[in-house]
């Protein structure tokens, strides 16, 4: 596990962003919502996001009240030259000052045989393009285990893994250190597990207080990042196309939000 963890610089200093993939197979478990908060998050400490959403069901958008786009779609199947970066930008929205959504669309389900390349390096190539636009790319991935949801964690510099306080929660995280663990190996990834977002939490939850305590026995203290509590105003803030910054910013959720997203940016 040790080799999984943070890793504090990017290899490659020629480029000047950070790639962070929210990724995670099981489903329900806070991936969009960690994602628009940490772009949000991001943008309100006056850094240049772009979130991309390459989960088919689109609900980055839906979140916060954008209508579907195939803009992500276009993002895997367009060339690399100025008019097919151009045309992707036209697909982009902005959420909020600073920060950019390339939005999903049902589209995206079917993108796998169109991909030009096979390269694991595809994505993390075609995001190229966005060099000096961005400060942080985030990439918010689908619950399921395909050959979409490795090239984003190929990509990534770091990956945050949500994971609700459930028994069953560790299977789904181990897959994913699985996966990392052979990225590293055999396709050569530099990139480093930022950490395991235990999300939804209660704790008075005996089973939550269990649960985070098993996370930390199997991934290494270091690895589980501070929980992110259950709290009605940030369930109910995509009713508003808010983020809970917005919504309830002094909410203890806005501020557990805000701690991660201030971890993030010590960690570059």
């Amino acid at each position: 596990m040790g080799s999984l963890g943070r890793r504090m610089m990017r290899d490659d200093k020629s480029l000047t962003y950070t790639i962070i993939t929210i990724t995670n197979q099981k489903g329900g478990v806070g991936k969009t919502t960690t994602a628009i908060h940490l772009a949000h998050g991001l943008a309100l400490a006056g850094k240049r996001v772009l979130l991309v959403d390459l989960d088919a069901q689109a609900q980055a958008g839906i979140a916060m009240h954008i209508p579907p786009r195939d803009g992500a779609f276009f993002l895997l199947t367009m060339g690399l030259d100025r008019g097919a970066t151009a045309y992707i930008h036209a697909q982009m929205k902005e959420v909020r000052p600073g920060w950019q959504l390339l939005p999903a669309s049902k589209r995206l389900a079917g993108v796998e045989p169109a991909l030009p390349s096979p390269a694991v390096s595809w994505l993390a190539e075609t995001l190229r393009r966005f060099e000096g636009e961005f400060d942080y790319i985030v990439l918010d991935t689908a619950p399921t285990v395909n050959r979409l949801q490795v090239l984003a964690m190929w990509a990534a510099d770091w990956v945050i893994v949500p994971a609700a306080p459930e028994p069953l929660s560790a299977n789904s995280i181990q897959k994913v250190v699985q996966t990392l663990t052979g990225l590293k190996k055999q396709r050569h990834w530099q990139g480093g597990l930022f950490g395991i977002l235990p999300t939804m939490y209660r704790e008075r939850v005996r089973e939550h207080a269990e649960t985070l305590a098993d996370y930390r026995r199997r991934f290494g203290e270091a690895l589980v990042l501070p929980p992110i509590h259950l709290a009605a105003r940030l369930a109910e803030s995509p009713a508003y196309g808010q983020t809970v910054f917005e919504r309830s910013p002094t909410d203890r959720a806005a501020h557990e939000y805000r701690a991660l997203v201030n971890a993030v940016l010590k960690a570059r």
